[in-house]
């Protein structure tokens, strides 16, 4: 279930909310209407399938250069705004109303915000190569999720030197591209813009690279409908290109919607896994209380707690919030129960 939902819901509104977000910079930097940003979208993933189907060397190029300089605007815009920004960050968080409860905003921001950590979990994919996982997967993953913390807190902070909250809510995605320019000016905004740009690029490019290999691996089980075609590796590039095709045709069904309303889609059906992880930790524990493990979690009970009520919390504002997003999330996931069902009944 967990593969059918990286594959049917959460990669495919992934991409497409990620290539969204890359064009409205795109058509920001570059003074075209908005109207280009789908068609934008549209040609980053059309470019990144061909370049993912070539073969990993190439998409790993890609991945180094987004790497390398991801973290230069987010450093430039967080340290412009707190340098020379004039506005205090301590007014009120929201100076008029705009709907809902307070407990439903926050679950659907809080639901947003985790779409920006969410990539720590993919760390876990590769601890079979690992010398000494259970050492370097945890630092790996507080490292990780720290730098994303100090990057992510000091834009914000910035954001909120450089504008009001009334200003930000007017302006919402279109934020740090005027943060940028009131700062530094049109010409480092352009830079900026170009350096995020390239980041969203980079992060597209990895999650393909990734989630690709999750429907190729369910096909050589056979454990999808149409195993055979998801299995098929491409005979002179060695790439799973059903597979890649198949998610980036998906991800272009999806432009259409809103970028925000994507994310909130893909996280919540995957945090519906995450919260049956925590909870199957407690199971684990009084199942098998003498069972030796590799890795144990850190001040249990305490941490898989917090973990536990606060994911709950979160899905269950979310649903609150927003009832028919969260109905859509977590249906499309679970057609995927009879559609695994015949697949094994047929085997």
């Amino acid at each position: 279930m967990f593969g059918w939902m990286r594959t049917v819901v959460f990669a495919p509104a992934t991409l497409a909310a990620l290539g969204l977000y890359f064009g409205t910079f795109f058509t920001r930097t570059f003074g075209m209407d908005d109207q280009a940003i789908t068609w934008v979208a549209f040609f980053v993933l059309l470019f990144l399938m061909i370049v993912n189907v070539l073969g990993a060397r190439y998409s790993g190029y890609f991945q180094a250069l987004a790497t390398s300089v991801k973290m230069i605007p987010i450093a430039v815009l967080a340290v412009a705004g707190l340098t020379m920004g004039k506005t205090s960050i301590l007014e009120p968080a929201v100076t008029e109303p705009v709907g809902g409860s307070l407990v439903t905003g926050l679950g659907l921001a809080v639901l947003a915000t985790l779409f920006a950590y969410d990539g720590f979990t993919n760390v876990s994919y590769i601890a079979g190569e690992m010398k000494n996982p259970a050492r370097i997967i945890p630092r790996a993953t507080v490292l990780g999720v720290g730098v994303v913390i100090v990057a992510y807190l000091g834009v914000n902070i910035g954001l909120y030197r450089t504008f009001h909250n009334t200003e930000m809510l007017q302006l919402m995605r279109a934020t740090s591209v005027q943060a940028a320019l009131q700062l530094i000016g049109d010409l480092g905004a352009r830079m900026i813009n170009i350096g995020i740009m390239i980041s969203i690029f980079g992060c597209m490019n990895g999650y393909l690279l990734t989630l690709a290999r999750m429907p190729y691996v369910m096909g050589v089980n056979r454990q999808l409908p149409l195993s055979g075609w998801f299995a098929r590796i491409h005979p002179r590039f060695a790439t799973p290109v059903n597979s890649i095709i198949f998610i980036v045709v998906f991800s272009w069904l999806e432009l259409g919607l809103d970028a925000d309303w994507l994310t909130n889609f893909s996280i919540l059906s995957l945090w519906g896994f995450y919260i049956m992880v925590f909870w199957g930790l407690f199971r684990l524990r009084r199942q098998q209380p003498g069972r030796v493990r590799p890795f144990r979690v850190p001040l249990y009970p305490l941490v898989p707690a917090v973990a536990l009520t606060g994911g709950l919390a979160v899905f269950i504002a979310t649903f609150v919030g927003d009832p028919v997003m969260s109905a859509a999330s977590c249906g499309l996931t679970l057609i995927g129960l009879p559609v695994l069902w015949l697949v094994r009944r047929r085997q």
